[in-house]
């Protein structure tokens, strides 16, 4: 079973993509759906990796979520249904979404996001300047983090807007190399997931503009061989041999141990039909900076504290378990459907993809496979949709300002009246 629905998501991808379609949303939704649903049951029946590190703590956890695996992927698919239904029903019906920020931004404006994204990240990055590179010698520093990553993400949102509508200037080429100087940081810190996030939206939006079959497989050659090259650096940096199996682990550990959270909920849980959305609604408290309420995560409800017990070591959230634990099975067959209704709605806003679409689809494939609602709702929801939407009116604000009033000529005869 898992494996032909790996065949049919893989050919649906692939198919798209040489025919030079646009890739967005429900692209995007199934190679995350590869990587943290089809992948780690396959690993698991096949009994792939068993032998290597961490892997035999996820397969005593996993174990429940394999003997539930008809329904998994009953429900994987229902989603997937539902989805679609919320994608036509938005088309049908014309809807759009954010069309006052489908619009260039003025050169000004670019210039303060510029000099305000540039001196936050200064007066972070310069205070803990040694904590950058150190490797894995130091525990993850998750308010500096946090911080650089709202930038990485905020400056992406203005380069693809500027890229949009091939905006030059100094303030597009201060952006662009704080978007690549912040992901330096950022890597250095071991924050991969929000420097891959910038690749995969700019990606997108080189690929909306249509090009030959010939060029599009060359692109993709060339994608795999960064993945491969990333692959074999993730190796080295833990001094391993390099070996076909051990690039299998690194390439598949981030879905395995992902999918941990899953095999443990529905062990204590089963499969909800309805649950409280507690951790989705109460995410708006991760909106707040983190310069204002400093613990802040800790005050966002979790899922078990809406009674649902699960365990997940290594942090991750599978989406499967953010959707159980926040609507049960039910609830999030209408959750899906009215976030196919939304993605679709934005991407009307024009059809072949614009900064936002482009912006919320390159959080698809991981962050909202992973993350849980807490960090995917701020990083679409409140960086992506309002917080830019307060650049755009304020924006649109400084252009309708009236113009100061010039100053009236004298006129010659009446001067010289008075002079005389």
């Amino acid at each position: 079973m898992w494996p032909l629905i790996l065949l049919v998501l893989g050919a649906f991808i692939a198919d798209r993509y040489i025919r030079g379609k646009a890739l967005g949303d429900a692209d995007m939704l199934a190679f995350g759906a590869i990587l943290y649903i089809v992948l780690p049951f396959i690993a698991f029946d096949n009994e792939w990796l068993f032998e290597m590190p961490g892997v035999e703590s996820w397969r005593d956890l996993f174990g429940a979520a394999e003997h539930r695996s008809f329904q998994i992927a009953g429900l994987s698919l229902g989603l997937a249904i539902v989805y679609q239904l919320g994608r036509i029903a938005a088309i049908a019906a014309s809807t759009r979404i954010g069309s006052t920020m489908n619009r260039p931004l003025s050169k000004s404006m670019q210039a303060m996001v510029a000099v305000g994204l540039w001196t936050i990240w200064l007066l972070t990055a310069l205070p803990n300047r040694e904590s950058f590179f150190q490797g894995y010698l130091i525990d993850y520093d998750t308010g500096l983090m946090g911080t650089l990553a709202t930038i990485n993400l905020i400056a992406l949102a203005t380069v693809l807007g500027c890229r949009q509508y091939r905006l030059k200037g100094v303030p597009y080429g201060a952006l662009r190399l704080l978007l690549l100087i912040n992901s330096i940081a950022l890597l250095s810190l071991g924050g991969r997931l929000y420097v891959v996030i910038p690749v995969i939206a700019l990606m997108l939006q080189s690929l909306a503009d249509t090009k030959p079959t010939a060029s599009r497989l060359r692109g993709a050659v060339g994608f795999l061989f960064i993945v491969i090259a990333l692959l074999v650096v993730g190796a080295l940096r833990i001094d391993e041999a390099l070996s076909a199996e051990f690039l299998a682990y690194i390439g598949l550990a981030e879905g395995l141990f992902t999918s941990m959270s899953l095999g443990s909920f529905v062990n204590y849980n089963g499969i909800p039909i309805l649950s409280t959305p507690e951790n989705f609604f109460g995410s708006i408290v991760n909106f707040i900076p983190s310069t204002l309420i400093a613990d802040k995560a800790a005050l966002v409800p979790t899922i078990q504290d809406s009674g649902r017990f699960f365990e997940s070591p290594l942090g991750a959230t599978h989406i499967l378990v953010a959707l159980l634990g926040n609507f049960g099975w039910l609830g999030a067959l209408f959750f899906a459907c009215a976030f196919g209704w939304f993605m679709a709605s934005v991407r009307q806003v024009a059809p072949r993809g614009w900064w936002l679409y482009f912006y919320l689809c390159s959080l698809l494939p991981f962050m909202l496979f992973r993350d849980g609602f807490a960090i995917f709702n701020k990083a679409a929801i409140w960086n992506g949709c309002i917080l830019m939407w307060f650049i755009f009116t304020f924006d649109r604000m400084m252009a309708l300002r009236p113009a100061s009033r010039p100053r009236r000529a004298r006129n010659p005869c009446t001067h010289a009246l008075i002079e005389g």
